[in-house]
């Protein structure tokens, strides 16, 4: 008796997940829709491994002209490397930068206070959840939040609307 095996064939859509659209829309551009999705997450915690970290963390980038901060190149790593280039030797760390910085130039904000009122506004709501409620294991979240926003106001000339903490 012949045995036959029998070959399963495992097809993968062309599919991607929410969090991947949103980060798509992102980068073509759809920075209203982008801001507006960002916007409907309300709670300050809870946004390890969720779309919102990246996305301020995107925004951070986006706005900060200190390319050469440590706060940027941690942020700018971190985003890379969800992204799934951590593992790709194609590209060294400062590589990251000019990439960014290449696609920046084609996709200017024309209100930028606006966005970055908001993202003022979440960072001071993120950073104070994560000090009062002493999550200490996510400081170091905090402190980055806090440095990139720091470096946002000040190379876009708004010293005066930074929060101390």
């Amino acid at each position: 008796m012949k045995k036959y095996h029998i070959l399963q064939l495992n097809y993968k859509k062309n599919t991607i997940t929410k969090k991947e659209y949103n980060y798509l829309k992102f980068f073509i551009g759809e920075f209203e829709w982008f801001l507006d999705e960002c916007m409907r997450v309300k709670s300050p915690l809870g946004w390890s491994g969720s779309f919102i970290q990246n996305g301020v963390y995107l925004w951070l980038l986006y706005f900060n002209n200190y390319i050469n901060s440590k706060a940027y190149n941690s942020i700018l790593k971190t985003i890379f490397n969800e992204f799934k280039f951590e593992n790709n030797t194609l590209f060294l760390d400062n590589d990251y930068s000019l990439i960014f910085q290449q696609w920046k130039k084609q996709f200017e904000i024309n209100n930028k206070e606006k966005y970055i009122n908001w993202l003022t506004k979440i960072v001071d709501k993120r950073v104070d959840a994560i000090v009062s409620n002493g999550h200490r294991k996510s400081y170091f979240k905090a402190a980055i939040l806090v440095v990139g926003l720091g470096e946002v106001l000040e190379s876009n000339n708004m010293q005066k609307k930074r929060r101390v903490y």
